[in-house]
C-alpha cells in the first residue's frame, strides 16, 4: 500500500506536464500508464514553440522536423501556401516525445501499469492496479484519453463524440521530399467530415493521418469492417490510400 500526494492516470505530455509541475511544487507524484515506454501513438505529433518554452528541457535531439509552411489542399483542387515566421511549430514522433517527458517531469513513473478501480473516498483516492496493488493519494488526475478509466469509474460527464485516426508512414520520391521539405500539408475533403494531414519525418517519409471527426459510431464500425474484408487489415487499407494520394500529389 502507497501514499502519495497526487497519483496521475496517463503518462502522456498532459500527465507528464501536470507532473512535472507538481513535483517542482513539492508535491509526492506517482504517475501511473497501462503502456510500455516508448510506446507508439497517433497523431498529436506537432507541438508549439509556445507550449515548449514552459517546459525547461532541451528538446532539439528527438524533434523530427520544423514547420516553415503550411499547405492547405480542398479536395485536390486549389492550394494555398502560407510560410510560417521562425518554424513556430516543431514536429515530434510521439513515441520519443512522451518518453522523453516522462523521463524528464522528476515524479515517480510505473509504465506497464494498468488502472482497475478508482473510488473516491473521505480522505482522497483509492486506486487499485491490475495487479491487485492498493494505492492511496489526496488528489487524482485524470489524464489518460478518451477511454479514461477515470472518467468511466467516477461516473464524470463525457462528450459522446465518437472519432477515428489512421496514421501511416509511407516512403515518398526526392521530389516530394524537395517540395515539401519544413511543411505541413491538410487537405480537406479527401475523408468526409474530417481531413487529412501530411508531415514531413526523418527525412525520407511522410507521416499521413487521416481523421474522421464525428461520424456516426455505425459508420466508423462499418468502414473497419470493410477494411478488414478487403485487405485483412485497416492499417494496409490505409497505406494504400495514403501513397495512391502520395503519388498523386508528386504529379500536380
Amino acid at each position: 500500500m502507497g501514499k502519495y500526494d497526487v497519483i496521475i492516470v496517463g503518462g502522456g505530455p498532459g500527465g507528464s506536464s501536470a507532473a512535472f509541475r507538481l513535483t517542482h511544487a513539492g508535491a509526492h507524484v506517482l504517475v501511473l500508464d497501462k503502456a510500455r515506454f516508448p510506446r507508439y501513438k497517433t497523431c498529436g505529433g506537432a507541438v508549439p514553440q509556445s507550449i515548449l518554452k514552459h517546459l525547461p528541457f532541451d528538446f532539439d535531439h528527438i524533434v523530427s522536423a520544423q514547420v516553415a509552411k503550411v499547405h492547405y489542399h480542398l479536395a485536390g483542387r486549389s492550394q494555398v501556401c502560407i510560410p510560417t515566421a521562425d518554424r513556430p511549430v516543431k514536429m515530434f514522433m510521439r513515441d520519443k516525445f512522451d518518453a522523453y517527458l516522462a523521463h524528464q517531469c522528476g515524479a515517480e513513473v510505473r509504465d506497464g501499469c494498468t488502472v482497475r478501480e478508482v473510488t473516491e473516498e473521505t480522505q482522497g483516492i483509492r486506486i487499485v492496479t491490475e495487479r491487485g496493488e492498493v494505492i492511496h493519494a489526496q488528489y487524482l488526475v485524470g489524464a489518460n484519453g478518451a477511454k479514461s478509466v477515470v472518467a468511466r469509474q467516477l461516473e464524470l460527464p463525457r462528450a459522446r463524440r465518437p472519432g477515428g485516426a489512421i496514421e501511416v508512414e509511407a516512403t515518398v520520391s526526392s521530389h516530394l521530399l524537395e517540395r515539401y521539405a519544413h511543411a505541413a500539408l491538410f487537405e480537406f475533403g479527401a475523408v468526409p467530415n474530417g481531413y487529412m494531414s501530411y508531415d514531413l519525418i526523418l527525412h525520407d517519409l511522410f507521416v499521413s493521418r487521416s481523421c474522421c471527426i464525428n461520424p456516426p459510431s455505425h459508420q466508423i464500425h462499418a468502414k473497419a469492417v470493410q477494411a478488414a474484408t478487403r485487405a485483412g487489415t485497416h492499417h494496409n487499407v490505409a497505406r494504400f490510400q495514403v501513397i495512391e494520394r502520395l503519388r498523386q500529389l508528386a504529379l500536380a
